[in-house]
């Protein structure tokens, strides 16, 4: 709201006297010269909220009012891997829909019978992993054996050097020291299991 502004003959110039809105007056009041009121002062802004303004009213980064063939394909040069990959699945449902059903294109097929010959191969690893074909044992089960057996086997020989040293052995290492030849034929028998 502007302030109205009176200059007397003395030359000062003075705010004119207003009505508050509860009804009360306000009196007149000297101002010095180019006096600016609260209410009319600009606020500051700083140069980051100004350009935050300037840019609030640019349109969106890439974006083109008018996109020709030509700019779509430099639009999918700066799109990420993900992005082109479902771009393509795009394409590919467009046209396996235009074929209504008339077989897949030949790229489909192709794609195909490499996923069909990769997931065979995994699963012919996994599968060797797991368990033999031929004597349908299971391979994992024999390696863990074969694992806590070689585990018994360094325990046997240290006893073993221990009891070469001179050191006293209990009766249940000494039991277990007795037991590395039944422990050497387990072995063997493990690792021809695992081999055939």
């Amino acid at each position: 709201m502007a302030e109205k502004r009176v200059v007397k003959e003395d030359g000062e110039t003075y705010t004119a006297g207003s009505r508050r809105p509860d009804g009360t007056f306000r009196k007149e009041r000297r101002v010095k010269a180019g006096y600016v009121p609260q209410e009319e002062v600009a606020v500051y802004q700083t140069k980051a909220a100004k350009f935050a303004r300037e840019v609030a009213s640019l349109p969106p980064a890439g974006y083109a009012p008018s996109v020709s063939a030509a700019s779509a394909e430099t639009a999918t040069s700066s799109m990420s891997k993900a992005q082109r990959k479902n771009e393509k699945r795009k394409q590919k449902r467009k046209e396996k829909v235009e074929d209504d059903g008339h077989g897949a294109g030949p790229d489909v097929e192709g794609a195909t019978s490499r996923m069909e010959a990769v997931s065979f191969t995994e699963k012919a690893e996994a599968s060797t992993k797991t368990t033999s074909s031929s004597s349908g044992v299971d391979t994992g089960a024999l390696e863990k054996r074969l694992k806590a057996l070689r585990k018994k086997m360094r325990q046997i020989e240290d006893l073993e050097k221990k009891q070469r040293e001179g050191g006293k052995l209990e009766k249940e290492q000494l039991e277990k020291i007795t037991m590395k030849e039944d422990v050497l034929d387990e072995i063997f028998a493990v690792e021809t299991a695992l081999k055939n």
